[in-house]
């Protein structure tokens, strides 16, 4: 693809907005510059809302300044005709104009791909299922999928790259921001053999809806979802949401009739979802010939020389036990921001683990 037809293409994400239904105008005018060079003349009433002004208003010098800020920042840009661009999404109705990358796009076609989400609070049950899935699908061969949220999220992206498994990250951001600052070094990390996505460009304000349309394209690119823990009325439920929508098989982790946060995940069980135990029932289920990779074997760690000197100050005042952050914030006197940084790069390298309720102990 030239530089100018990826221009147009940038164009018109922009004019049509996140999350916008776009195969209605493209089967009309096959390709977004015919719609720039028909914008002023014809009547575009299939465009509705916000879209009908930013047609007129977004320039393609607007469009331009997107495509050198992902090239200062090394992003890449996959439109909806790229080769690249991923099937999965394509049979959906609302597919995103473009995909903004980092990382191996080459993930995102031609593997088996599992979604594992949840809550970002989670109990210590949540974590155990969410970590043990995750390795095993990772072990299996199969890429797994999950929205570098704060919790569960992590927790799955961790887990996969500790089994040298293969993880997809759906960014409800642009690539110039990480939600939340503190999973910056995950994002990092899974940009070394995954790969990140985001259909907001660079330099958007980010809007708490994002992220819900962000679990549209996390349940697109899975053959399968698995939720591990989630409330009634959740980001995580709106995900299972989309994988039924798109006909995604859905499993569900059973739990506690008394845990508020197997509310979401028993109530999917009552509606059909498929009960998951373990990564290979989902293997399993999904008839997935998977190709086992050789295991990590023991967890390497990181070395200490490596380490910030916030993360060798906070190695120092871990314990076997288990602590809060307020507990090491007191010990190190760190900030908050400075000291979640820290806790994540431990984590990363194998040296703490965190516990439910935000609790960390030596790894």
């Amino acid at each position: 693809m030239n530089q100018q037809e990826l221009l147009y293409w940038v164009w018109f994400s922009m004019v049509m907005g996140i999350g916008a239904q776009i195969e209605p105008i493209l089967s009309l005018y096959t390709h977004p510059q015919a719609i720039f060079e028909a914008r002023e003349k014809e009547d575009f009433s299939m465009v509705r809302g916000a879209a009908v002004r930013r047609l007129q208003s977004i320039s393609l010098e607007d469009a331009a300044r997107i495509i050198d800020e992902c090239e200062h920042r090394k992003v890449r840009i996959l439109p909806f005709c790229h080769p690249q661009y991923p099937e999965k999404l394509r049979e959906i109705s609302d597919p995103p104009a473009v995909l903004y990358c980092t990382g191996n796009p080459y993930l995102l076609e031609g593997r088996k791909m599992v979604a594992i989400v949840g809550s970002r609070t989670h109990t210590a049950y949540g974590r155990q299922a969410a970590e043990q899935i995750a390795k095993e699908l990772a072990a299996a061969g199969i890429v797994v999928v999950s929205g570098l949220a704060s919790g569960l999220d992590s927790v799955a992206h961790q887990a996969a790259l500790a089994e040298n498994g293969l993880t997809v990250a759906v960014m409800g951001t642009g690539h110039d921001q990480c939600y939340p600052a503190q999973n910056a070094m995950l994002k990092a990390a899974i940009e070394q053999s995954g790969v990140v996505v985001s259909e907001i460009p660079p330099k958007e304000r980010a809007q708490k809806h994002f992220f819900s349309l962000r679990n549209r394209i996390i349940a697109a690119l899975s053959d399968g979802v698995c939720v591990v823990e989630a409330r009634e009325s959740s980001g995580t439920m709106t995900t299972a949401g989309y994988a039924q929508k798109y006909c995604r098989k859905l499993f569900s982790v059973p739990g506690s009739i008394f845990n508020p946060l197997s509310q979401g995940t028993n109530q999917l069980l009552n509606k059909g979802a498929i009960v998951c135990t373990s990564g290979k029932c989902i293997v399993e289920s999904l008839g997935i010939e998977a190709k086992p990779i050789e295991p990590k074997g023991n967890k390497p760690t990181m070395d200490i020389d490596g380490l910030s000197p916030d993360a060798k100050e906070v190695l120092q005042a871990l314990l076997p036990t288990p602590q809060s952050m307020g507990m090491l914030a007191e010990k190190t006197q760190l900030p908050a921001w400075k000291l979640a940084a820290a806790l994540t790069q431990l984590e990363l390298g194998g040296q703490a683990l965190q516990l439910a309720g935000k609790q960390y102990v030596l790894s």
